[in-house]
């Protein structure tokens, strides 16, 4: 991690430190804590009902609704040091990627306007007007603002003292005025200890009107996976969203309707149901529910199986689309390409020069196709 990270981090700590915050400083962190639920841990059970029986005895990883508890339980970078809060979760992971953004905006060079193609397809097309690479750091970063909008895309990879690695690629989409927010995401996780695992996000709606919709999805190299779509109103009293799942244990299908503000001892308490027995405060948002395609284990997520699993993401969201630059973890790998979906025309690509990071020159190509 650069130095000028480590300082842009320090001082986003310290306005969290003095009870401040600010959208410029992490907007990514800000937003999406007002557009999608915040779980917080711990709580009271007070407006849930508890069931008849225990939903299940155990409260941990493979119970679907523990598994939403981790991906959205509350972070706050100052209280949830070290593993408290793991890299499973959306709000760390947009606290460090806020934290990128504004490291490299400033310092990203300028280039002619172009798609530049994810290093994992999200499915996107968005022009930039800049971009960096960072090796020494193992960042990427493109990014544009035009008036009202900030558009970026970040990728990286961090190795912690413990020996995990995470790997990530992220494109969002924020709108300054209307507060209009979409974030797509996708990480894998290296654990030398335990299963490594991918991680999906997508995430949209208003940070003012905390309306949203969203997709979740976790795989693991064990097998286990859960697939997640939502929407709903995340915060206020009265308000709820609805959340329906399926995973390799079992739930097919299943509802949780849930209110704003939620809490952890709240969500432990509260049943999937079949779409039939949806409580009336969510039936509203059945149908938007259903209509949502989910993202589906393992297509949807990066491999996590190596050697794959080491060639499917790399921080320089500069290469041609699906061309992955291999990861340096494994330095017998070399340049790859991914297999579905289809490799974008060649000739509908543009080149352009930007100066690497360190001084050098570095070329890349960014695809100029819609799909």
């Amino acid at each position: 991690m650069t130095s000028r990270l480590l300082t842009a981090l320090v001082a986003a700590l310290a306005l969290a430190a003095c009870g401040k915050s600010s959208p410029k400083s992490n907007f990514l962190y800000e937003a999406a804590r007002q557009t999608t639920p915040v779980i917080a841990p711990g709580g009271s059970t007070t407006a849930v009902t508890a069931p008849a029986a225990p939903i299940l005895a155990a409260w941990t990883f493979g119970d679907p609704a523990f598994e939403v508890f981790t991906m959205l339980r509350d972070y706050d970078p100052e209280r949830d040091t070290g593993r408290t809060v793991g890299l499973d979760n959306l709000y760390k992971s947009l606290w460090q990627t806020g934290a990128f953004y504004d490291e490299y905006r400033p310092r990203c060079a300028p280039i002619p306007l172009a798609v530049i193609a994810s290093p994992f397809d999200l499915g996107n097309d968005v022009a930039y007007d800049c971009a960096v690479n960072d090796q020494a750091a193992k960042h990427g970063h493109a990014s544009r603002e035009p008036a009202g909008q900030k558009l970026g895309l970040n990728s990286w990879r961090v190795d912690y003292p413990d020996g995990q690695s995470e790997l990530g690629v992220q494109q969002a989409s924020f709108g300054t005025a209307s507060q209009d927010l979409v974030v797509d995401e996708a990480v894998w996780v290296r654990i030398p200890t335990a299963t490594d695992f991918s991680m999906r996000y997508h995430i949209e709606g208003n940070a003012q009107t905390h309306q949203f919709s969203t997709k979740l999805l976790k795989y693991t190299a064990g097998g286990y996976w859960i697939s997640v779509v939502g929407q709903g109103v995340s915060k206020g009293a009265g308000n709820h969203f609805l959340f329906k799942a399926s995973d390799q244990g079992g739930l097919t299908g299943g509802y949780l309707c849930s209110p704003a503000d939620v809490s952890e001892a709240q969500l432990k308490l509260i049943p999937w149901t079949s779409g039939a027995a949806v409580d009336a405060a969510c039936a509203p948002y059945q149908a938007a529910v259903d209509a949502l395609t989910p993202l589906v284990a393992p297509a949807d997520v990066p491999p996590t199986t190596p050697p794959r699993a080491s060639t499917s993401l790399w921080y320089a969201p500069v290469q041609p689309a699906r061309y992955i630059r291999s990861v340096v973890w494994m330095s017998s790998v070399t340049l790859s390409m991914l297999t579905p979906p289809t490799e974008r025309s060649a000739s509908t690509r543009m080149r352009a020069h930007v100066p690497h990071q360190n001084g050098a020159d570095q070329r890349f190509f960014a695809g100029a196709m819609t799909r």
